[in-house]
């Protein structure tokens, strides 16, 4: 949510008692995690992360272990290590191919296909999202947005500028229905991208400092870093 983080972070670190039982803590510790890597203190935030991911698979809780990688890859992306985010969706996505795991499947797909599309990898990033696409649940607005922002960067990419705008643009439109920071960011930042491939400069622009906004007010200093790059390169 847009909560910011130093308000977050404290009530979030009183519930890391034992008292809770390990279970509860080691979601907790999840949260913890992002929020400290939030922050930059990413090398305490790893602790936290593979510290509940193992709990959780000592209890026996493999799926939820599976899906706990996407903590890791958040953690990661913003230390700036975009192989270890990469490798643990991977390994995730794994996990998570055998039944009772595909309600989790697409999502992590998508989160690893945002990953690769940092990375350069376009055709990997579009064969994930048709796989994300094939089994995506309408009423799940966070895949519905992340899907729609990178296809449309990727339909950009690929010449059709109209299209991708298009898709680009709707990504937009359904983040602001949503109290998802990370969503809303990743949709303005998808968008700048999009339009900058468009040759839309200014209207890139506007939408990177939409993006850094919502990451300076949830407080996610890497994040907001990564932004202010995106928008110098566009000046």
């Amino acid at each position: 949510g847009p909560a910011h983080v130093d308000e977050l972070l404290p009530r979030a670190q009183e519930l890391l008692v034992e008292e809770a039982g390990p279970i509860a803590v080691a979601y907790v510790r999840r949260h913890v995690g992002r929020l400290l890597a939030m922050r930059g203190e990413c090398d305490t935030a790893r602790e936290h992360v593979h510290a509940a991911n193992d709990a959780l698979r000592e209890a026996g809780l493999v799926l939820d272990a599976a899906v706990g990688v996407t903590h890791i890859a958040f953690v990661e992306r913003r230390a700036g290590r975009l192989d270890t985010a990469e490798a643990a969706l991977r390994y995730g996505l794994e996990e998570l191919d055998h039944p009772g795991g595909h309600a989790y499947y697409g999502t992590t797909a998508l989160y690893l296909a945002d990953t690769l599309a940092r990375r350069g990898a376009h055709d990997e990033t579009a064969a994930w999202c048709a796989s994300a696409r094939k089994q995506l649940n309408e009423d799940d607005l966070g895949d519905v947005i992340v899907l729609d922002a990178l296809e449309g960067f990727l339909t950009a990419h690929n010449g059709a500028n109209a299209e991708g705008e298009r898709l680009s643009r709707r990504a937009v439109d359904i983040s602001a229905a949503t109290d998802s920071y990370e969503t809303t960011a990743l949709a303005s930042e998808w968008h700048a991208r999009t339009l900058a491939l468009t040759g839309k400069l200014a209207e890139a622009r506007e939408a990177a400092t939409a993006a850094l906004a919502t990451c300076e007010a949830k407080g996610d200093r890497p994040a907001a870093a990564s932004m202010r790059e995106l928008l110098d390169s566009l000046t």
